[in-house]
């Protein structure tokens, strides 16, 4: 046999055991049952959990669909409730044919009363099964976990999937806004950090249900606490450094402007100063106008000093609103502490176990500097040209 013969018939070899491959996949699929959503919530037993899975149907396939959600729906829920994670889905395998896959699993969601109680016995689960990707977002239902879950999405077929992808668009302006399994784990490592979850709220109306992320949970000790508006996220989002280009709109006694801030540059700088620690914060961005309504009889430069000294204001405000209520709740939702003993571990390692009674006294200098670089096609608005032309 020559050369070439060798290699068409390779060749052909290759191409029969990718089809044979597909083949046996396809026969996978007949075998398992794939989750796309996980919820926990409170049971009444408090030893015990509501563990709700969401299962997406797959097409061509038959098999079991108990606790399908309405006809033609792509996904049907299994319930249990069971002392653990991985015990109640043993409990699930038990009354189906088919074997729990959980790797393309999509969210996990605490329902608003366990989260009270605690998440953090039930993440080891997440960390340590090897089906569970690190991936995975994770949320906080305002109501219960199963009522997300069970949610028939009008643009979604798939609730879980439908989440998934509105975190995704949600944490292109706003990162804070998502918070994948491994984030989640970290900060729970910090002793003095308490992390911040998003909150997602079903509404529903004519049979469907439209998903929306309405703020975020706060933990003190795996346990929620509080949580904070869009407005007070808004505020947050800035000392964290992980906004892009926000929408910002300013009203003066003169008049309105919708503005946009991006090109964010933020230092974060803990120090110790004669009243003890504090916070310094350098802001630097660049301030977009995309609409302005007002201003009569005011020159362009007149204008735009008095946008400028707004914004800074506006954004000042903004910041501050949301750091004096995580101070009052005494949750260090920025990780501060974490980045005191970075800096200065050797002071923070006494300061650390007071850093409760620390927090809530804690100052906050912020240096802001805001520079109008974009006023869209045109410099003025039509009724400063007319005024413009009348002067000549």
């Amino acid at each position: 046999m020559n050369k070439y013969n060798r290699r068409i018939y390779l060749i052909i070899i290759l191409i029969i055991n990718f089809i044979l491959t597909g083949c046996w996949d396809n026969n996978e699929l007949d075998t398992i049952s794939i989750v796309t959503g996980l919820g926990i919530d409170a049971a009444e037993n408090d030893d015990e959990i509501d563990l709700t899975l969401q299962v997406s149907k797959i097409k061509g396939t038959t098999g079991y669909e108990k606790g399908a959600v309405g006809q033609g729906s792509s996904f049907f829920v299994m319930e249990a409730t069971d002392s653990g994670i991985l015990s109640g889905i043993d409990k699930l395998e038990k009354q189906i044919p088919r074997s729990i896959f959980l790797h393309h699993n999509q969210v996990i969601i605490f329902g608003k009363e366990q989260a009270k109680k605690g998440i953090k016995k039930y993440m080891d689960v997440f960390i340590r099964e090897h089906q569970m990707r690190m991936e995975t977002w994770v949320l906080i239902s305002d109501s219960t976990a199963k009522d997300i879950l069970t949610a028939t999405m009008e643009q979604e077929e798939n609730s879980a999937i439908g989440l998934s992808k509105m975190i995704y668009s949600e944490s292109r302006d706003y990162e804070v806004l998502s918070t994948k399994l491994i984030d989640l784990t970290s900060k729970m490592m910090e002793k003095t950090t308490s992390p911040v979850i998003p909150i997602v709220t079903v509404n529903s109306e004519n049979g469907n249900s439209e998903a929306e992320i309405s703020g975020l949970a706060i933990l003190k000790e795996d346990k929620y606490i509080g949580e904070l508006d869009l407005e007070r996220v808004r505020g947050y989002s800035w000392i964290m450094g992980n906004c892009r280009e926000i929408p910002f709109n300013i009203k003066t006694e003169h008049g309105y402007a919708d503005t946009s801030i991006s090109n964010i540059k933020l230092k974060n700088k803990p120090k110790f100063g004669a009243d003890g620690p504090f916070i310094s914060i350098d802001f630097k961005g660049d301030v977009s106008i995309r609409e302005i309504q007002g201003f009569e009889d005011m020159k362009t430069n007149e204008i735009f000093a008095i946008l400028q000294r707004s914004c800074v204001e506006q954004l000042k405000k903004e910041i501050l609103d949301c750091f004096n209520y995580s101070k009052n709740l005494n949750a260090d939702i920025y990780g501060f502490g974490t980045e005191f003993y970075r800096k200065y571990p050797k002071n923070f390692e006494k300061l650390r176990e007071y850093w409760d009674e620390i927090y809530p006294e804690l100052d906050m200098e912020i240096d802001i500097n805001l520079e109008i670089t974009d006023t869209g096609k045109v410099l003025n608005s039509l009724y400063m040209e007319e005024k413009t032309d009348e002067n000549r």
